[in-house]
């Protein structure tokens, strides 16, 4: 058993709908910001395909008739689901280059009632191939509240059925059977299918309209068993804050030229290291659809397990560890000379006692 190093990694817990009420509370304080409900139906285009003038918005259920809403830019975060390409390729643009790595994940998740608050946050048993097939997370997201995640992959996924969700968790970990000896299940099971990684290369697009900017899932789908998805889509925001005040100080006047085209070219950069981080642990699985893995992956997988394996033992590794994979460093970090030399000291180790 390792000691527990304490870091100065903060994890929040809670539930989809406290973080949803919490962002659009903030929102409507602002005070210039509107909300609208509704389905986009197509973009706008304007004369010769060149700029994005809106959005057409189909009918809704309560009987409002479609309409038009025009702006200056348009921003599609609409998911991994997003019919972005197709919208686009209406217009008579080309369907950008797409990257996908698919590795069968799937995971099934459960609300819970505890009878009392238990004395620990988290638990998390991560699938390993050939040694952990089965894995999964019960997390504390309020006083009386569990969420419990079951994952595997391919032929080893979890079902929807709720007896067959105890059993899995029993097969996966001990641990995580203990967790639902005495919760209560307040609904059925939720399935998840269909979680590879997606990427839309829009940055290199040589034509992209003025006026549309395309973030989040919507342009990059990460497996979400690896928490990245939203970190993503927040640095995207940044990036596009940021992109914003650079075009007001080169046009006072407010001209978007060159925007949307710059901040794509920016945000695909933004993305290509977390892309490397999830693509790169979904290699490891035999069943992975989605080409050879690349060179970076195939030099930089084995030293980050060394870096764990020191990490169970060394106060910085683990901290620098934990950095990179909540994105709050560079993969770079991981090769300072403060985490190199006991990585290298701990390899020395283990081969002198294999010898």
């Amino acid at each position: 058993m390792h000691p527990v190093h304490p870091t100065e990694v903060t994890t929040l817990q809670f539930s989809r709908e406290a973080l949803d009420a919490a962002v659009l509370a903030r929102l409507a304080a602002r005070g210039n910001i509107r909300s609208m409900s509704g389905r986009v139906a197509r973009l706008l285009g304007g004369p010769g395909g060149a700029r994005i003038l809106g959005v057409a918005l189909a009918g809704t259920a309560d009987g409002a008739a479609p309409t038009e809403l025009r702006a200056d830019l348009v921003v599609d975060c609409r998911g991994r689901g997003s019919p972005i390409v197709d919208e686009m390729k209406a217009l008579g643009y080309a369907a950008p280059a797409v990257s996908r790595v698919d590795n069968e994940m799937g995971y099934s998740s459960c609300l819970f009632r505890l009878p009392s608050a238990p004395a620990w946050e988290l638990v998390y048993i991560q699938v390993r191939p050939g040694l952990i097939n089965r894995g999964g997370a019960a997390c504390h997201i309020a006083p009386d509240r569990l969420v419990v995640t079951l994952i595997g992959t391919g032929d080893d996924r979890p079902g929807a059925a709720p007896e067959e969700f105890v059993a899995f968790a029993a097969s996966a970990h001990p641990e995580l059977a203990e967790q639902l000896r005495d919760a209560v299940p307040l609904g059925p099971p939720r399935l998840w299918r269909s979680l590879s990684n997606v990427r839309r290369h829009f940055g290199r697009m040589r034509d992209w309209p003025r006026g549309l900017l395309v973030l989040g899932d919507a342009l990059c789908a990460f497996n979400p068993v690896y928490g990245q998805g939203m970190t993503v889509a927040a640095l995207g925001a940044k990036a596009l804050d940021e992109c914003l005040r650079a075009q007001r100080r080169w046009h006072p006047a407010g001209d978007l030229d060159g925007l949307a085209e710059r901040f794509q070219k920016q945000l695909g950069r933004l993305v290509a290291t977390p892309w490397l981080l999830a693509t790169g642990e979904d290699f490891r699985y035999p069943t992975t659809d989605g080409g050879p893995p690349p060179l970076a992956t195939r030099i930089l997988r084995p030293y980050v397990d060394q870096v764990l394996v020191t990490a169970a033992e060394n106060r910085q590794a683990h901290q620098a560890f934990l950095e990179v994979v909540h994105l709050m460093k560079p993969p770079s970090t991981l090769f300072k000379r403060s985490i190199l030399v006991p990585v290298l000291a701990q390899l020395v180790r283990q081969r002198w006692r294999r010898s």
